[in-house]
């Protein structure tokens, strides 16, 4: 390519000096003008003027750099990755993590020789060619623009190879404008010139000449001042390929039309989610709808893809959309909960509810909660006992009502805990606070014993998780709650599908009365909630003289015409009239300037 003359209105054309008269310069200056304007509209983004040509100063010069996509005639490429033997690829893998699907990352092999490493991906788009061009004043009459060429993936012979078939486009368009005949001409045919139809190598610069090639070889590869080859790590090469590589893509799923895979309803897909692991995609709503009920069932472990088989996670950054702020504290703390609880050396202090590690020899059953510094038994959650066994419930509660009540603990040991508190009272209990600890502390303890026996005899434990699980009505096919793991409900034998239920296990149970089915015992109505249903029942008008108990909201009747009630249930002072609840004295809420009535 010819240089640039020295002085502006002159040039070199075969050693002769030829003037350049006023106006042909100022004719260059316009067709550079309308050159760059053209281009700019054309090529919109891809165009980035640095500098621009300015008449009243001497030397001035448009510079402008062009990025150049080049088109794939098969609409896709492989790209090959060479790295020497003795080269550590766990660096290139981590290169190749922004992949846009996990089946697409790169897998390094060793050659049959073992004298190098080997991997291949297949891409759709290049990263683009840049041409960094200045216009010199002789441009187009003489001379052709100043240019230095660059890519990513192209080595310095082949972008020398390029240079040469540029200067071939100016001898046959010489006196035209040619950046966009250049531009063109990359774009289309740079692959297939090349020959680069079915792949592209990178490798570094050492196993590119792999000693063999002659000193005059190195030297014309790098001898063209107009290339600058970008191809000198190899795993950065790879990093930003698969990178760009996969920000096309994604452009290109946003513009277009995509259908869900939930609803089924055709979108734009800028109104979608592309799961980056998986490449399964589904509208926001969609997705937004299977996370919040997920998260109002508590089952936050199990939101992944909701692609029907595919275990590919759901990006916390898409969870964070589609939730509110409440529901998504509520995500992140049950998440949290539920690692622990699959954690075998974590467990929870029963004083303080905090997280502790158990101690490192799992046979002692001994664990230190950092926070209160209760040392305490891992399986039966009470004060460290070495080597006693834990006891049960029931020992537990026979021995705190002897605490309690001494010889009278047989006679009242499924008595309520008032009925336990008026036996006390009559013993003269020193210490009531401490009595009152112990009397609530044996009423958790029923409810425990209570809670244990309901859980046995309505629940079965999964194959999997050996979580309880629970029926209330179906077929005999569960799904745990906790893992997800399909199981039979009659054998509790995982299973896969319908297969399994034929002549041993069936799946429905039709003769199988709903009862088997109760969730929980029948509670025993209390004798204020059963008095009242009585009255009612006698008179239906008495309905009208129900209010609910601004304490504990529970249903209260007023008999007579006294406007002073007192609730069954938390045995509050409450006013008829105004419906507040009654402190102090019950007579002074109905004293002047009080509008309230004692009886009305």
């Amino acid at each position: 390519m010819a240089e640039g003359p020295s002085e502006p209105g002159s040039v070199v054309d075969g050693g002769a000096s030829v003037s350049i008269e006023r106006e042909q310069a100022q004719a260059n200056f316009e067709e550079q003008n309308d050159e760059i304007l053209a281009l700019e509209s054309i090529l919109e983004q891809n165009v980035t003027l640095r500098s621009r040509h300015q008449e009243e100063e001497e030397g001035s010069r448009f510079a402008l750099k062009v990025a150049v996509p080049v088109d794939l005639p098969r609409g896709q490429l492989e790209v090959q990755l060479w790295l020497p033997g003795d080269s550590d690829v766990k660096e290139a893998e981590a290169a190749a993590v922004c992949s846009s699907a996990t089946s697409g990352r790169p897998e390094f092999n060793r050659s049959m020789s073992g004298r190098r490493w080997h991997a291949s991906f297949n891409v759709s788009h290049l990263p683009p060619l840049t041409l960094d061009l200045t216009l010199p004043p002789t441009y187009p009459s003489h001379d052709p623009p100043c240019f230095v060429i660059s890519c990513l993936w192209l080595d310095g012979t082949k972008l020398s190879t390029l240079c040469k078939q540029l200067d071939a486009l100016w001898e046959e368009s010489k006196g035209l404008p040619i950046i966009y005949t250049w531009v063109d001409w990359l774009q289309s045919s740079t692959i297939q010139f090349l020959g680069l139809d079915d792949y592209i190598i990178l490798m570094p610069m050492s196993m590119r000449f792999d000693g063999a090639a002659t000193p005059e070889e190195k030297e014309n590869f790098l001898s063209d001042p107009r290339v600058l080859s970008e191809q000198a790590d190899p795993v950065q090469c790879l990093q930003e390929i698969v990178r760009f590589n996969y920000a096309k893509e994604f452009e290109a799923f946003q513009r277009n039309t995509q259908e869900c895979g939930i609803c089924f309803d055709s979108k734009l897909g800028a109104e979608f989610f592309l799961m980056s692991e998986c490449r399964h995609f589904f509208c926001q709503e969609c997705v937004a709808g299977y996370c919040q009920i997920h998260v109002k069932d508590g089952t936050v472990h199990q939101i992944s893809c909701p692609d029907e088989g595919c275990d590919g996670s759901l990006p916390p950054d898409v969870i964070r959309q589609v939730l509110g702020e409440e529901e998504y504290q509520r995500w992140e703390s049950l998440l949290l909960q539920k690692t622990l609880d699959t954690m075998d050396d974590v467990v929870w202090c029963p004083r303080c509810n905090n997280v502790v590690i158990r101690d490192a020899d799992q046979d002692s059953k001994l664990a230190q909660c950092g926070s209160c510094l209760f040392c305490f038994c891992t399986s039966c959650g009470d004060a460290w006992h070495q080597s006693r066994e834990c006891r049960s419930v029931e020992e537990k509660l026979q021995d705190l009502t002897k605490q309690l009540l001494g010889d009278k603990a047989g006679e009242v040991l499924e008595g309520t805990e008032e009925e336990i508190k008026l036996f006390a009272a009559a013993k003269n209990v020193r210490d009531p606070k401490e009595f009152q600890r112990k009397a609530q502390l044996l009423s958790r303890l029923r409810a425990e014993r209570l809670s244990k026996s309901t859980i046995t005899k309505t629940t079965k434990r999964c194959p999997q998780c050996k979580t309880n699980i629970e029926k209330s009505e179906g077929c005999n096919k569960m799904t745990c709650s906790k893992c997800g793991t399909y199981f039979c409900w009659l054998c509790c034998k995982k299973i896969n599908g319908y297969d399994h239920f034929g002549s041993k296990c069936v799946l429905f149970q039709v003769n199988v009365p709903p009862a088997v089915f109760n969730r929980v015992p029948e509670r025993e109505v209390p004798e204020g909630m059963r008095r009242l249903q009585e009255a009612l029942d006698r008179d239906p008008e008495a309905i009208h003289r129900v209010k609910n108990c601004p304490n504990c909201r529970q249903r209260n009747l007023k008999t007579g015409t006294n406007n002073h009630l007192k609730c069954w249930s938390c045995r509050a002072n409450i006013c008829y009239q105004c419906l507040t609840k009654i402190t102090g004295p019950v007579t002074s809420h109905f004293i002047p300037p009080n509008p309230c009535k004692q009886h009305s």
